[in-house]
């Protein structure tokens, strides 16, 4: 798993963790990336299906557990966009999945208006390529 974890940021976002500090917590976070991406994908089906604020309001610790560990990873793939915008990734190897959602932003050099991503729809398409990176690997 955590060999997986390497990859799928390494290829796709453009950040290399190293591998014997993956679990480490990231300045302003409570729960590490590695932490925080196990729970959600073991625990997906309670993002299917119940609403997040109900997963907050139910009295028992474990689903919000799952709700932070899900509003963790969304820090962390911002913090991620935000680096890739400022050039601040660890890439060596060219393009990335990110790179290319960075570079179609709004705030980026999309060539035509309306041919543009938002940052929710970054972050949805990191998301969703970090859920299907990991089922693939």
């Amino acid at each position: 798993m955590k060999f997986a974890l390497h990859v799928i940021f390494a290829a796709a976002y453009g950040y290399e963790f190293d591998l014997d500090s993956a679990d480490e917590v990231w300045p302003g976070h409570r729960m590490g990336i590695k932490a925080a991406r196990r729970m959600i994908i073991d625990e997906l089906r309670l993002f299917v299906i119940l609403p997040t604020p109900l997963l907050r309001m139910l009295p028992f610790e474990y689903p919000r557990m799952v709700v932070q560990s899900f509003e963790e990873t969304k820090q962390y793939f911002r913090e991620l966009i935000h680096l890739e915008k400022s050039g601040g990734t660890t890439n060596t190897a060219g393009r990335t999945v990110l790179s290319s959602l960075v570079e179609k932003s709004a705030d980026g050099t999309a060539s035509e208006k309306g041919d543009t991503f938002t940052e929710a729809e970054i972050l949805g398409n990191t998301f969703f390529f970090f859920i299907a990176g990991h089922e693939t690997t």
